[in-house]
């Protein structure tokens, strides 16, 4: 319990900060917005270079993780798609588009390393990394599909085609650092010391950022606005999926950091970029942003109580 806790606070106490500087009017909403830029275009993906260039996910690659998370992530969508707009009956689609993308897409690429590397160490990191590709690919995949589904019918957004898929997965910064990193896994190639350390640096001030953005961005009385929608959500993405499957993962013998990388994976917040996707796509982007503001605050919860629990799983 100490343990998770020293893992866990650190990371609230960053967005706290956040929070606290933005009300105080040290920094202000464009330095929020150049600094998620910053972060998503330029900082996490070096971060996710180095974590994948460092390490050894060759040596210890869990296929079966891989594929029963993925395999949850497409049965998620699938059900967000077809069950939400059945309990939104009477919603606009932007609205439902808005849930169902809150419901599916979390932002484990922000939260999931740090809490892995901090709680289970290499075998944390190399669980995730062996995850983080195929993970970051499907929920931007499926944030498209959702918006594109659920698009107003006076938007503009083109219909769902495999061209348009297969552009935002080749234009994310993201999945473009895990490839050239994959490279150089797979062919050997070192890079200079020099430019390792470079790397290395640069990528240790990407959590920060993130953290730190992420804070500042909170904003209660806006939450309040939408709160019965947005509460919902929060308890379908915090406890309901990880609750899930955590125990499907217990019951097929996942054990430790595996059912640690399915808690983070399946219970972190909504993803922070979803509100700039969802101005773009023309769906409720002010509820988006709410549902991302409800999640991260009571994750900080959530996450400290499930990887307690992890803990007792034998």
């Amino acid at each position: 319990m100490i343990l998770s806790f020293n893992t866990i606070m650190p990371l609230f106490m960053v967005g706290a900060l956040g929070y606290v500087l933005m009300r105080v009017k040290v920094i202000d909403q464009h330095f929020v917005d150049v600094g998620s830029g910053l972060c998503f275009k330029v900082l996490l993906p070096i971060l996710l270079f180095k974590e994948l260039y460092t390490s050894k996910v060759l040596d210890n690659f869990n296929t079966r993780l891989v594929l029963f998370s993925l395999g949850g992530m497409v049965a998620i969508l699938v059900g967000c798609i077809v069950l939400t707009p059945m309990v939104m009956k009477g919603s606009s689609k932007a609205r439902i588009g808005a849930v169902a993308h809150g419901i599916y897409r979390s932002n484990f690429v922000f939260i999931g390393l740090p809490i892995m590397e901090s709680m289970f160490g290499a075998e944390g990191t190399a669980n995730a990394l062996a995850v983080l590709p195929f993970a970051v690919a499907l929920f931007n995949v499926g944030a498209v599909i959702i918006f594109t589904i659920f698009a107003p019918e006076d938007s503009g957004v083109e219909g769902v085609s495999l061209k348009k898929i297969l552009k935002s997965i080749a234009k994310n910064p993201l999945i473009i650092a895990l490839a050239i990193a994959a490279a150089f896994v797979i062919t050997g190639i070192k890079l200079p010391v020099f430019l390792e350390k470079s790397i290395v640096n640069i990528g240790a001030t990407a959590t920060p950022m993130a953290l730190l953005t992420l804070g500042a961005q909170l904003d209660f009385k806006a939450a309040a606005k939408n709160l019965k929608v947005s509460g919902a959500v929060t308890f379908l993405r915090l406890v309901v999926l990880p609750g899930v499957m955590v125990a499907l993962g217990a019951l097929v013998g996942f054990r430790g950091a595996e059912l640690g990388l399915l808690l983070i994976l399946y219970g972190a917040p909504s993803a922070v970029s979803g509100f700039a996707m969802a101005k773009s796509m023309k769906s409720d982007a002010a509820l988006t942003s709410e549902i991302t503001i409800l999640t991260t605050f009571f994750s900080t919860l959530s996450l400290f109580l499930g990887i307690v629990a992890i803990g007792f799983i034998q």
